[in-house]
């Protein structure tokens, strides 16, 4: 229910940056976790259901989308706060041309779970060094880290988000909501659920501001890659657990929104809550079914 009016909220700022939106729920083969997985299974247009079929992928000769991206002319970007390791798989499999690692993301304030900055700040980098100058067209992938367990610091998002490169921008104290849960207390915690919804809000919150920074001709896809773990019981109430995430899809352009309508996707941020889901692994080939041409 909290999700669905922030979607309505939102609806207004969306309009007004000069997007429209559609959504439909989508599943991924994982569940409270493994997120790497999900995110295979997204761009690779197959079922990964554990790392042994990861690690298969990688050696196989799948495309994935960025690569299909980056073969048309892209300029391929992998964005990742909270990876802090090389990881060649990145360029060699998927087909990224840049890497965008938390050591090319130069913040100093003070660390937030998961991935040590706020999404809102490494994203207004990402516009500065990557986005706003660039000439060829770009696939971004950004994978967000602030509404990863264990919710226990909620940023402030910032109307002008040039402020967030200021100095001082996230000290300590300049927090929206505080939330005294760690790995230690993270299950069972009797404000886990009001913790998680809270980073959710924050991350849709900045997910919408991001449109009235794109000056260009753009899609923007989000969309949760799993269920909350330890989470999936209590918010399903007298249901089964659901794999179900959110999938928005938002652009300026009508011309790029209109064929999404004939495959399923509602218009708005919440669809109706019986329409059919999608497996996260139909996904590539929707998307190149729509705009392969």
């Amino acid at each position: 229910a909290a999700y669905a009016a922030w979607c309505e909220d939102f609806t207004d700022q969306i309009n007004a940056a000069g997007f429209t939106a559609a959504s439909r729920f989508m599943f991924p083969s994982i569940r409270g976790g493994q997120s790497l997985l999900a995110h295979a299974e997204f761009l690779c247009g197959i079922q990964v259901e554990n790392r042994r079929i990861f690690d298969m992928l990688l050696e196989s000769e799948q495309v994935a989308l960025p690569r299909t991206f980056a073969d048309a002319g892209y300029e391929t970007i992998n964005v990742q706060p909270a990876m802090t390791i090389r990881w060649p798989a990145s360029k060699v499999f998927f087909g990224f041309t840049r890497d965008r690692f938390n050591d090319t993301l130069p913040y100093t304030g003070p660390w937030f779970p998961w991935g040590f900055m706020p999404d809102q700040y490494a994203l207004q980098l990402i516009l500065d060094s990557e986005v706003n100058e660039a000439e060829a067209p770009l696939f971004v992938q950004y994978i967000g880290v602030t509404s990863h367990a264990p919710y226990s610091r909620i940023p402030r998002y910032y109307k002008n988000w040039e402020d967030t490169q200021l100095t001082g921008a996230y000290d300590y104290g300049t927090d929206s909501k505080v939330y005294d849960i760690g790995w230690h207390n993270y299950v069972g915690h009797p404000e886990v659920e009001e913790a998680y919804l809270a980073t959710i809000e924050y991350c849709l919150q900045t997910t919408i501001g991001l449109l009235g920074e794109l000056d260009r001709r753009s899609m923007v896809i989000v969309i949760g890659d799993h269920q909350p773990p330890s989470l999936m019981k209590r918010m399903s109430g007298d249901k089964p657990p659901s794999r179900d995430v959110m999938c928005h899809i938002m652009s300026n352009d009508p011309e790029l929104m209109a064929p999404l309508h004939e495959h399923g996707f509602g218009p708005g941020l919440y669809p109706e809550d019986d329409s059919p889901s999608l497996s996260f692994a139909e996904f590539r080939s929707l998307l190149l079914g729509c705009y392969g041409r």
